[in-house]
């Protein structure tokens, strides 16, 4: 499952370099290199790199020290593909979002790590241009899932998203304590949307009445909101 961060991290003393710029998953696809560098400069030299997806028009990239809630921050011009930043020595973990008026894209999550003098070079190309993802939360009378799933003993929850006018359907099951899911990648179009708790057998201890949803832009989030499942 992509990893999905969704709090917004706050500016810290560390250092930038200037880059002449102004600005989601899946951090597994994500090329990280560590070059050797001079131990005599003090600092790293984070340097990302990214495919921006057709519709975003920023980058906000996050990077806090691990372990921290507090870091850098800034926006880019999403276009330019490339920022240069630099940054103490130490542990990180990055978050990349694309941004634009037009809705709510995926951001990717990245971690990485540095001496005095490394150049850490990241390429993020795994914003998909031709499809999004679906997001939903979910609760089990009212309560946290966590302890309500086992003892239904639930086979997890399900998410049937089907192409409207087609019979092309992506079939997700996520971990029933997990409280949250993220879909696969699903192409651009309108689709049907059914949501339900299943049982071990996977047949549906409580579902929720189909919707219409949409993904209308490469990398878009479609939040289908908090689903609130019935066993009484």
């Amino acid at each position: 499952m992509k990893k999905l961060v969704l709090g917004t991290l706050l500016t810290a003393g560390l250092l930038q370099a200037g880059t002449g710029c102004i600005i989601s998953g899946d951090d597994d696809d994500d090329d990280v290199t560590v070059d050797d560098g001079d131990d005599g400069v003090a600092g790293l030299l984070y340097e990302p790199s990214w495919l921006c997806p057709p519709d975003a028009e920023t980058i906000t990239i996050n990077v806090v020290p691990v372990g921290s809630s507090t870091g850098f921050e800034d926006n880019f011009d999403c276009a330019v593909g490339e920022a240069s930043i630099q940054l103490d020595a130490g542990s990180y973990d990055a978050t990349i979002t694309p941004e634009g008026s037009i809705g709510t894209f995926l951001e990717l999550t990245d971690s990485f790590d540095g001496n005095d003098g490394d150049l850490i070079a990241a390429t993020y190309d795994t914003f998909p241009e031709d499809a999004g993802y679906f997001f939903l939360t979910w609760t089990i009378d009212g309560e946290d899932p966590a302890v309500a799933c086992d003892e239904l003993a639930s086979a997890g929850v399900g998410v049937l998203s089907t192409l409207v006018g087609t019979a092309d359907a992506t079939d997700d099951t996520f971990d029933c304590d997990a409280g949250q899911g993220l879909s696969t990648e699903v192409p651009i179009g309108d689709y049907t949307v059914e949501v339900s708790l299943l049982d071990q057998d996977e047949l549906a201890i409580d579902s929720f009445e189909p919707t219409t949803e949409a993904i209308d832009f490469g990398d878009q989030l479609n939040d289908l909101g908090d689903y609130d499942f019935s066993t009484l």
